[in-house]
Formats: C-alpha cells, sequence, structure tokens
C-alpha cells in the first residue's frame, strides 16, 4: 500500500535522484509538467534545467515521450555512457502510487 509505505518511510523516495523533463505532463492525467515537478520535489527529488553533470551518489532520468529521442541516437549513447536514463513520465506518477521504485527497464524509452 503506497500510502501508508509513504507515511512509514523515513526517508523520500526520490532522494538522490535528478529529474530533466523533456515531457508534456503525463497525459490524460496531467497536461503539463507543473505537477510532474510538484511531485517530484515532494518525493525529495531535483528538478534540473539542463544536465551539466552527473555528481557521484545521484541518478539523473529524462523524463520524456518515445518521439523526444527520435533521431538522437548519438545523444542516447553518450547519456547512457553516464548513466543517465530516458524513461516516460509514467514511470514517476507509478513509483509513486506505490511509493516504491518500480522497473525503469519497463518504461524506458529508446531511440527509433
Amino acid at each position: 500500500n503506497g500510502m501508508m509505505r509513504s507515511r512509514l518511510t523515513r526517508k523520500n523516495l526520490l532522494n538522490g535522484y535528478r529529474f530533466l523533463l523533456k515531457c508534456d505532463g503525463c497525459p490524460p492525467i496531467y497536461s503539463n509538467n507543473q505537477n510532474l515537478i510538484e511531485l517530484i520535489k515532494l518525493c525529495g527529488g531535483i528538478c534540473l534545467q539542463e544536465i551539466k553533470d552527473q555528481p557521484p551518489n545521484t541518478v539523473t532520468i529524462v523524463l520524456c515521450q518515445d518521439s523526444f529521442l527520435v533521431g538522437k541516437r548519438e545523444l542516447y549513447e553518450q547519456c547512457q555512457h553516464i548513466y543517465i536514463s530516458f524513461l516516460k513520465p509514467e514511470w514517476l506518477l507509478a513509483s509513486v502510487t506505490k511509493y516504491l521504485l518500480e522497473p525503469m527497464e519497463d518504461y524506458e524509452v529508446v531511440p527509433s
């Protein structure tokens, strides 16, 4: 039960996670990124305007739709090399709902 887990857990779900949002919300639930940003911050995550570095002991995730990586295989490979993941925003919603990090592989975005 995600609600009970969120109250009983002393650690924020997204502590050590940084997010760059390259999506337009998470339709049909959220039509813009403002609600996603609020969720990230409430769960202890950090929202970035751009990625300048990859500090140790952090996880950087780009939230995006499949269309974001069309024709961007080189960018994808460079980011994979420094452990930056591209995930659909549904990963965030599923994780927050359960207050348990969902497997990233189920929500991974890869270039087509």
